[in-house]
Order: structure tokens, then C-alpha cells, then sequence
């Protein structure tokens, strides 16, 4: 039995909400643990936080996630605080596109190495997504990919068929396993 191109997205849907690159992510973690505190901190001086708790109580101040950053010759840079930090200013209501900081040189190499450690985690996600892509837009049934990819389970029973992939990318979602323990 064929795989309906439904349960092929789903397949691939699950793969992507469930693709962890520990690593990276570690990595990615730490460069954000150093560069927030540095961008509050920078904001706080242009801001006093007594001041915008004032604003805030008036309802013309709020918490603000996204920051746009100037250094020097380089574009505006964006940095968004994650939605469960504390850190996150209070700033005057206003989209975070109208308001763009100027940063030392200090915050600016930390937030130039969040950057990367931001795009080494995002590209880290995509070739893991390729390989799981590759095993279920190729693979003839759920058997196949159920075989590769045990935690593909969870979404369909039925099966029979091997898929036609690498090695690599067999042994790469054998020891990944997108989603086990979200089955």
C-alpha cells in the first residue's frame, strides 16, 4: 500500500517539530546566556527601568522582545529576547522597528557570535530535516520509513517496503530519531 501525500506531510511535519540538535542547541544556549544580560544592560543605561515601570503603569511602556541593534557600518541587526526570559526590557510602546540601538564593541562581538551560533543551529536543523525529508518522500510504505524511524510510528501502523537512501542518511535517522519522545 502506498503513502498518501497527507501522511507524507504529517510524516515530515512531526520530523521538523521534533528534530533536535543537541549541540548546537547547547551552544546556541550559551551565546544567549552571555548576550542578553549584555543587551539589557546596554538598554537599561538609555532606559532606567524605574522610569518604564512608571511608563508601564500608564500603559504607554511594555515588555519588549525584539531589539534592533546599529554597530558601527554594519545594518541593523536584530535580537529577540526568548518570550520565558526575565530579561526582557520594558521599553516605550513603539515596534521594535522604529527604535535602533547603538552597542559597544563588547556587546557587539556577542551578539555577532549568537549570530553564528544561530545560524550553525539552524543549518544543523536543516540537513538534519533533509535526511528525514529524503526518507519519507522516498520510501514506498510506513513499514520503510517505521523501519529507519521508529518514533514514525506514533502517526501510522501499516508498512512494508525499504526506502531508497544512503547510509548516511539511514544511519543518521536511526541515531536521531526525530520525535521518541514525543511518541
Amino acid at each position: 500500500m502506498t503513502i498518501s501525500n497527507a501522511l507524507r506531510r504529517a510524516l515530515f511535519d512531526f520530523a521538523g517539530k521534533n528534530i533536535v540538535v543537541p549541540v548546537e542547541q547547547a551552544a546556541l544556549d550559551r551565546a544567549y546566556a552571555k548576550v542578553a544580560p549584555a543587551i539589557r544592560a546596554e538598554i537599561d543605561k538609555r532606559f532606567p527601568p524605574d522610569d518604564m515601570a512608571v511608563l508601564k503603569k500608564y500603559r504607554v511602556a511594555d515588555t519588549d522582545y525584539c531589539i534592533n541593534k546599529q554597530y558601527g557600518f554594519r545594518d541593523d541587526m536584530k535580537f529577540d529576547f526568548r518570550f520565558e526570559d526575565a530579561l526582557a526590557p520594558v521599553l516605550p510602546s513603539t515596534r521594535c522597528e522604529d527604535r535602533v540601538f547603538e552597542w559597544t564593541d563588547k556587546t557587539a562581538k556577542l551578539l555577532l557570535a549568537y549570530h553564528e551560533a544561530a545560524l550553525t543551529h539552524k543549518k544543523a536543523r536543516e540537513a538534519k530535516l533533509e535526511a528525514y525529508r529524503q526518507l519519507v518522500f522516498s520510501a514506498s510504505s510506513m513499514k520503510a520509513i517505521i523501519e529507519v524511524w521508529p518514533a514514525a510510528a506514533a502517526l501510522a501502523p501499516e508498512t512494508t517496503r525499504l526506502p531508497s537512501l544512503s547510509a548516511d542518511a539511514i544511519a543518521l535517522i536511526k541515531r536521531d530519531n526525530a520525535g521518541a519522545m514525543a511518541a
